[in-house]
């Protein structure tokens, strides 16, 4: 039973060994601070497949389709984004900080943006000296970790838009004609540039460079300078951006541009 402000969570059945632990069946349910039962929720975290389709947790992906919650996919993401920087940055403590709360319906966009959230949260946090005092500890790998989170939201959204299967980055080339038939790229990226030219520099993007922003770079990067459709949907990526503006400044070079 915990208790919260503005709410209360009441544990039903039997217990897990952590938020994301092996044990399964671990039912939630979330009453609000009126305490009726006519406004609950239901929420879970579950690691088993089989008990998936009895609880009805269905979750809506980033193209509308809904499938049903797997935890599993969460904690992968999760242990993705820390991928490197463990010794600083415990995924399972951000599972646990996350509180992720998961009903019916909720977005896989929902669930990133806690994620994100929680990660920037535990950039500087509140630590016992050992002397009985509380003092303010900054650890600035959360920023990458939020960062990767944000990163892996572009990904899946570029995507869904530019209609590519594969994680991270599409095809350049079909990028750029995308682009300029769409009117959100200059006619030069064609004129200028042939088929062969585009695909030697769309060799040239590195998406391991993505990992070098910090949260609050990647942040200013995707809402002021990527190239969106009139919708605001995500196309461009951040390397991609850097190869269309080199590929403007490099006009003047003539045939030696590439």
């Amino acid at each position: 039973y915990i208790d919260f402000k503005f709410s209360r969570i009441i544990a039903i059945r039997t217990a897990v060994t952590g938020f994301f632990g092996q044990c399964v069946g671990y039912v939630f349910v979330y009453i609000s601070s009126c305490s009726t039962l006519a406004s609950a929720g239901v929420f879970c975290c579950l690691t088993s497949k089989e008990d998936l389709p009895a609880m009805g947790i269905m979750i809506k992906k980033r193209d509308g389709h809904y499938e049903p919650l797997s935890v599993e996919k969460t904690k992968k993401m999760i242990a993705f984004a820390c991928l490197g920087l463990e010794e600083t940055c415990d995924p399972i403590e951000l599972e646990m900080d996350s509180k992720l709360q998961f009903v019916d319906g909720m977005s896989t966009k929902e669930i990133q943006k806690i994620l994100v959230q929680t990660a920037i949260e535990k950039v500087i946090q509140k630590t016992d000296d050992g002397f009985g005092n509380m003092v303010n500890r900054m650890n600035q790998d959360w920023q990458f970790v939020a960062a990767r989170l944000f990163l892996f939201d572009l990904y899946k959204e570029a995507a869904i838009n530019r209609k590519y299967k594969a994680f991270g980055y599409g095809n350049f080339t079909a990028l750029v004609q995308t682009l300029v038939e769409n009117g959100r790229y200059a006619d030069f990226f064609l004129t200028e540039y042939t088929p062969e030219e585009l695909e030697e520099l769309g060799d040239y993007i590195k998406p391991k460079r993505d990992y070098l922003f910090n949260y609050e770079g990647i942040k200013l990067l995707a809402d002021r300078y990527l190239v969106k459709g009139y919708d605001k949907e995500i196309y461009e990526l951040p390397q991609e951006r850097f190869m269309a503006i080199a590929m403007h400044l490099a006009l003047i070079e003539g045939d030696r541009k590439v």
